[in-house]
Protein backbone atom coordinates (compact mmCIF):
# COMPACT_ATOMS: atom_id res chain seq x y z
CA UNK A 1 0.00 0.00 0.00
CA UNK A 2 1.26 3.47 -0.88
CA UNK A 3 2.13 5.85 1.94
CA UNK A 4 0.39 9.23 2.12
CA UNK A 5 3.05 11.17 0.19
CA UNK A 6 3.31 8.53 -2.55
CA UNK A 7 -0.49 8.33 -2.80
CA UNK A 8 -0.71 12.13 -3.09
CA UNK A 9 1.90 12.18 -5.85
CA UNK A 10 0.16 9.32 -7.62
CA UNK A 11 -3.24 11.06 -7.53
CA UNK A 12 -1.70 14.35 -8.67
CA UNK A 13 0.09 12.70 -11.63
CA UNK A 14 -3.10 10.82 -12.58
CA UNK A 15 -5.07 14.09 -12.46
CA UNK A 16 -2.58 15.81 -14.76
CA UNK A 17 -2.53 12.88 -17.19
CA UNK A 18 -6.34 12.73 -17.28
CA UNK A 19 -6.36 16.42 -18.22
CA UNK A 20 -3.72 15.87 -20.91
CA UNK A 21 -1.14 17.88 -18.97
CA UNK A 22 2.29 16.30 -19.25
CA UNK A 23 4.81 18.67 -17.63
CA UNK A 24 8.52 18.41 -18.33
CA UNK A 25 9.42 19.64 -14.85
CA UNK A 26 7.81 20.13 -11.46
CA UNK A 27 8.53 22.84 -8.91
CA UNK A 28 7.81 21.99 -5.28
CA UNK A 29 7.72 24.59 -2.51
CA UNK A 30 8.19 24.18 1.21
CA UNK A 31 9.41 25.72 4.43
CA UNK A 32 10.53 22.68 6.45
CA UNK A 33 12.51 19.47 6.05
CA UNK A 34 9.37 17.35 5.74
CA UNK A 35 8.21 19.35 2.72
CA UNK A 36 10.95 17.74 0.65
CA UNK A 37 9.04 14.44 0.68
CA UNK A 38 6.79 15.33 -2.29
CA UNK A 39 9.81 16.35 -4.37
CA UNK A 40 11.60 13.16 -3.26
CA UNK A 41 8.61 11.10 -4.42
CA UNK A 42 8.41 12.84 -7.79
CA UNK A 43 12.15 12.27 -8.28
CA UNK A 44 11.75 8.62 -7.27
CA UNK A 45 9.25 8.39 -10.14
CA UNK A 46 11.91 9.76 -12.53
CA UNK A 47 10.30 13.19 -12.82
CA UNK A 48 12.38 16.33 -13.20
CA UNK A 49 11.83 18.40 -10.06
CA UNK A 50 13.20 21.56 -8.51
CA UNK A 51 12.58 22.46 -4.89
CA UNK A 52 12.12 26.02 -3.67
CA UNK A 53 12.82 26.27 0.05
CA UNK A 54 11.21 29.35 1.61
CA UNK A 55 11.95 28.70 5.27
CA UNK A 56 14.95 29.31 7.48
CA UNK A 57 17.89 27.67 5.73
CA UNK A 58 19.53 26.83 9.09
CA UNK A 59 16.71 24.36 9.85
CA UNK A 60 17.74 22.10 6.98
CA UNK A 61 21.03 20.93 8.39
CA UNK A 62 22.95 19.05 5.71
CA UNK A 63 20.01 17.49 3.84
CA UNK A 64 21.21 15.92 0.60
CA UNK A 65 18.92 15.56 -2.42
CA UNK A 66 19.42 14.62 -6.07
CA UNK A 67 17.56 17.60 -7.57
CA UNK A 68 18.13 21.36 -7.61
CA UNK A 69 17.17 23.38 -4.54
CA UNK A 70 16.80 27.15 -4.45
CA UNK A 71 16.56 29.17 -1.23
CA UNK A 72 14.28 32.16 -0.70
CA UNK A 73 13.72 33.01 2.97
CA UNK A 74 10.45 34.52 4.01
CA UNK A 75 7.65 31.97 3.44
CA UNK A 76 5.09 33.90 1.35
CA UNK A 77 7.58 36.62 0.49
CA UNK A 78 10.13 34.04 -0.64
CA UNK A 79 7.57 32.25 -2.79
CA UNK A 80 6.51 35.52 -4.39
CA UNK A 81 10.15 36.51 -5.01
CA UNK A 82 10.80 33.17 -6.72
CA UNK A 83 7.67 33.42 -8.88
CA UNK A 84 8.46 36.98 -9.94
CA UNK A 85 11.92 35.86 -11.06
CA UNK A 86 10.74 32.87 -13.11
CA UNK A 87 11.97 32.54 -16.64
CA UNK A 88 12.11 29.69 -19.12
CA UNK A 89 15.30 28.28 -17.57
CA UNK A 90 13.17 26.68 -14.83
CA UNK A 91 11.16 24.64 -17.33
Amino acid sequence: MLDTIARGADRFLQFLEYRGILPNRFIAFGDSRSDFEMADELRRRDKQVNFVFVGNRDTLGNRQVNYPVEYFEGFSQGTLKFLKGLDNSHF
